[in-house]
C-alpha cells in the first residue's frame, strides 16, 4: 500500500478464473439447449420440464430458501450494530 490509498490486486488464481469463465463457458458449449429451453433463468421451471414437476417444486423450494437465508445474512449484520447501539443507548 503506498499511503492511505488501498491498491488492487491485478491476480487471479486459477480457481477464481475458472469461477468467472464457468458460466460463460456453460452457456456457450451447447447453445441450442440454452435457446430451445426459454426460462428466464427460472430454475423450477427448467428442473420442472426437464425433470418433471415434483423436481421443479423441490427446486423451487429449495430457490427460495436459498433467496431467504441469504436476506437473513446480509441483513444480520445491520440488525446486529442497530441493537448494540440501542443496548449502549440503554446503558447510559
Amino acid at each position: 500500500m503506498s499511503g492511505n490509498r488501498p491498491e488492487l490486486r491485478r491476480t487471479l488464481s486459477v480457481w477464481q478464473a475458472v469461477a468467472l469463465m464457468a458460466p460463460s463457458m456453460a452457456a456457450n458449449i451447447n447453445p441450442q439447449q440454452t435457446a430451445a429451453d426459454q426460462h428466464a433463468g427460472s430454475v423450477y421451471a427448467l428442473v420442472g420440464a426437464t425433470l418433471g414437476p415434483r423436481a421443479g417444486v423441490v427446486a423451487g423450494i429449495g430457490l427460495l430458501g436459498t433467496y431467504t437465508f441469504y436476506a437473513v445474512v446480509t441483513s444480520a449484520p445491520g440488525f446486529a450494530r442497530r441493537v448494540g447501539e440501542r443496548l449502549a443507548e440503554g446503558d447510559r
